[in-house]
């Protein structure tokens, strides 16, 4: 079951359709997409009836909704569950999730380095099996990213902030700060120009509330914001050198 259906959650929605029986639950009515791609639509209040016979619980709400989001939740009904969440960064949503649920449930913090466009063979999908009693049913879950081919990372949610994080915010600011308007489309392009215009696509696909907990829980994303504005000053100065 899928809590949130934003790009993230239709995205894990079409790659998880076609091994397994999915639900979604949004705030706002997301029955037509949810039939596109092959899930069943609940609304919050029929959370009860959403939860009834779950597995697997997959949190896929923009960061910065994930403490509210999870305060809304049954609790006491994620018993025996397995609670996955897909944020960008790992460490804050793993304080949330063991504070917040129950200790017979299941807690797995996850990154998947893909999204709309993107091939799974080879891709990147990290995880920490932060709490599990249940490794049969954690390592099934798995096995759908295995089967697809991803490369699959095992790493502590502390490590994966430290390693993986600041790339991944420079990635998206760069995407924003390009976006669509400085890229023109153009009939022959350089392979670097291509992949420019794959990070922009890559980025403005992504909900901006997404890209905004990168930031917020992040405590370095105000100095790479600040290196950037020196990089760019710096760049500035050196051309007006060569006039």
């Amino acid at each position: 079951g899928l809590v949130g259906y934003g790009s993230v959650g239709q995205y894990m929605s079409r790659t998880l359709s076609a091994q397994h029986t999915l639900r979604c639950m949004d705030p706002r009515d997301k029955s037509k997409e949810a039939e596109d791609n092959g899930a069943e639509y609940y609304p919050q209040y029929d959370v009860g009836a959403f939860l009834q016979g779950l597995d697997v619980v997959i949190i896929t709400v923009p960061m910065i909704e994930l403490e509210h989001t999870m305060e809304t939740l049954p609790l006491e009904r994620l018993r025996n569950k397995l609670v996955v969440e897909m944020c960008p960064l790992s460490s804050y949503p793993k304080s949330v999730l063991t504070r917040a649920l129950p200790s017979e449930a299941d807690i797995m913090c996850t990154n998947p380095l893909f999204g709309e466009g993107m091939t799974l063979d080879g891709a990147p999908f990290i995880f920490e099996k932060t709490r599990i009693k249940d490794s049969r049913r954690a390592d099934c879950f798995l096995s759908t990213f295995e089967s697809a081919r991803c490369r699959m990372v095992e790493m502590s949610a502390e490590d994966h902030d430290a390693y993986v994080v600041d790339a991944e915010f420079v990635t998206h600011l760069i995407g924003h700060l390009l976006g669509r308007n400085l890229l023109p489309e153009s009939p022959v392009t350089s392979r670097e120009y291509s992949a420019l215009t794959e990070v922009a696509e890559m980025t403005t696909n992504v909900s901006f509330d997404r890209f905004y907990g990168m930031f917020k829980y992040n405590n370095r994303a105000r100095e790479l914001l600040d290196k950037v504005r020196d990089n760019l000053a710096s760049l500035e100065r050196k051309l007006a050198a060569k006039e």
